[in-house]
């Protein structure tokens, strides 16, 4: 039987942020790209790593994320019996609380132990105001902690269980997690229970995207660039990016070189054919862009590079 409770505890967003901040040092968010940011936009919730605007001020102030011992807090954030270092506050309190519809989980539950013949998990849900949407802990076969920040829904929730289960049972990436959990959220009959939240990738988040890179840079972990040209290639990982064809190269090659500016629709169509005036169109552009942003997914590269500034061009930001 699966079953969950929530947990209420003043503890909690100290540990979620000490757990949070343990990542930021090792590089792990930003090598995924998560956006660090002190208010929710809703175009990129779910990769937004919130750290409320009084908490993250008396952070930089302070220096304190230089405090933290990054490798012993990922291993014992979530233990009540080891006391939470006194440097380490939360000074946003008065956002609003967890909302969701429990009848919804209990229903994603019962669907969830015949998918994956899970007969005896209990969830512990604690209640945060900052992090990722729903960070999780398996603490043993039988037990699992989650950490949903306030705005998280069910989806968030049943996604998060979800990856959990699967961690237990395969050494996939965590990028092949994240396809997994996404495919049985949407493709099966968990997705007649929870709720699809939309989100988009468009200039109206530009602004909260460099936001995000003058923020990790305030905390003292910047963002550390995916893609480099090195003799003419453009290499990822230290490997040269072989799928591109030639005009695909040239454009991002350009995109490189002129990384946060805007590239207008003229500009990559002489990047992209020799004769712009014969060839160009919106549409054809649109869909080199497609083409371009698959690739560089299908790479590897899970963060996103190449961001729409309607009606002008593009801008891209690693």
């Amino acid at each position: 039987m699966l079953n969950f409770e929530i947990i209420e505890n003043i503890n909690n967003d100290k540990r979620k942020l000490l757990l949070t901040l343990s990542y930021i040092k090792k590089g792990f968010y930003q090598s995924k790209g998560f956006y660090l940011a002190t208010t929710i936009n809703k175009e990129i919730r779910v990769k937004t790593l919130l750290i409320p605007p009084r908490t993250l001020n008396n952070l930089i102030t302070n220096n304190t994320i230089k405090e933290i011992d990054e490798d012993f807090w990922l291993d014992n954030y979530h233990k009540e019996e080891i006391k939470l270092p006194e440097f380490i506050s939360i000074f946003d309190t008065d956002l609003p609380t967890l909302r969701i519809d429990h009848n919804r989980i209990n229903e994603a539950l019962i669907l969830i132990s015949k998918i994956f013949q899970v007969s005896n998990l209990s969830i512990k849900i604690y209640p945060t105001v900052c992090g990722t949407i729903c960070s999780f802990r398996r603490i043993n076969n039988n037990l699992i902690y989650l950490y949903p920040r306030f705005d998280a829904d069910e989806k968030d929730i049943i996604e998060a269980i979800i990856a959990m289960i699967i961690r237990s049972i395969t050494s996939y990436s965590w990028e092949e997690n994240q396809l997994l959990q996404k495919f049985f959220t949407d493709h099966t009959s968990i997705s007649n229970i929870v709720r699809h939240s939309k989100t988009d990738t468009n200039h109206e988040i530009i602004d909260a995207v460099l936001t995000s890179d003058k923020n990790f840079i305030k905390i003292g972990y910047p963002n550390k660039s995916i893609l480099s040209i090195e003799n003419g290639n453009i290499i990822f990982n230290n490997k040269q990016l072989k799928s591109l064809t030639l005009s695909e190269k040239k454009l991002l090659s350009n995109f490189i070189l002129k990384k946060e500016q805007l590239i207008t629709f003229d500009e990559i169509a002489e990047s992209i054919w020799s004769k712009p005036n014969e060839k160009f169109s919106l549409q054809a552009i649109s869909k080199t862009i497609e083409r371009l942003r698959k690739k560089l997914i299908n790479e590897g590269i899970n963060k996103t590079l190449i961001f729409t500034k309607k009606g002008e061009g593009y801008i891209f930001i690693d």
